[in-house]
């Protein structure tokens, strides 16, 4: 396994306030996040704070893309 491969790809377990933070600060970077909750609306509570909080992560001067990039959402119920 090559440890020098550059990182584009981030995942994110539990997106509460905390969760959903990094990923906004992950995707404001350009990464692509992959998100998981098992908590019920956790994929449309996740897209909206991050909608909410692009303005802000745009006027700090944080964001390298206008748009985020890549945000996917994995759950299993079993």
């Amino acid at each position: 396994m090559s440890f020098n491969r550059p990182v584009r790809r981030i995942a994110i377990v539990g997106t509460g306030v905390i969760g959903a933070s990094w990923a906004a600060q992950y995707l404001a970077r350009g990464f692509d996040v992959i998100a998981t909750d098992p908590a019920p609306n956790a994929e449309a509570n996740l897209s909206k704070y991050v909608e909410e909080a692009w303005p802000a992560l745009t006027d700090i001067g944080l964001i390298a893309w206008r748009k985020p990039r890549s945000i996917g959402f994995y759950f299993h119920y079993e």
